[in-house]
């Protein structure tokens, strides 16, 4: 949220904000490497990233396609599971006045229109952990190594912070960021102090990004 305000959005539910994230992903504001989106209602599209057929969903190995497979995999269950919780928010009825079971294609498309585009974030806000947790299985999976779950879970998050950072020191200033960095307590200090040349080094190299932001919030 400390970006959004430094950039003068007002979204500030974690829908509205999920879906201006994905907005801007699609317009190419944040950096390519993490601007992969899905789109669309049963006819999936994907952008900035492809998808080959796997021997298996749990199949893995380091290739770059294999592993932009399963990332198309996580956007596709996840905007699978948001398509179904909004298509139950909108009323499509029968010419008998009863409410529909089937969807046409436009239907379809009109969820997903109303959703917008999914995004890493929206993926991050499906995992979160929660009393009635649907999800779980991610963690319990017998096949899957629940510690690699979390240290991903925690680099992919710290990567989208990293961003956000380096656009709220660049727009405040490294005179307001040294002051700032002072007066954290010491756990956070040493946080930062590991990352800091990387948030730098986005300042030095990402001017298109940064920019596109400091134009839209007029600072």
């Amino acid at each position: 949220m400390a970006f959004f305000k430094t950039a003068g959005f007002t979204e500030s539910s974690h829908t509205a904000v999920i879906t201006k994230v994905g907005k801007l992903m699609s317009e190419n504001k944040y950096p390519s490497t993490m601007s992969f989106i899905a789109d669309g209602g049963k006819e999936r599209v994907y952008y900035n990233i492809s998808k080959i057929d796997l021997p298996s969903t749990i199949f893995f190995d380091d290739t770059k396609e294999v592993i932009d497979s399963h990332i198309c995999q996580f956007l596709n269950s996840t905007r699978e599971m948001e398509l179904e919780d909004r298509k139950l928010k909108l009323r499509f009825i029968t010419r008998g006045g009863k409410k529909k079971t089937n969807y046409t294609p436009a239907e379809w498309e009109a969820v997903s229109k109303s959703i917008g585009f999914t995004s890493v974030l929206s993926l991050l806000y499906r995992k979160r952990i929660k009393l009635n947790y649907r999800d779980i299985e991610t963690y319990l999976c017998q096949e899957l190594n629940p510690d690699t779950v979390y240290r991903d879970l925690i680099r992919i998050t710290s990567s989208i912070n990293m961003v956000h950072e380096a656009f709220i020191i660049k727009a405040l200033g490294q005179k307001w960021y040294n002051l700032l960095y002072k007066k954290l307590c010491p756990e956070v200090i040493n946080i930062i102090t590991k990352r800091k040349d990387d948030i730098l080094n986005i300042i030095a190299y990402s001017y298109s990004v940064l920019n596109f932001f400091l134009y839209e919030s007029h600072l």
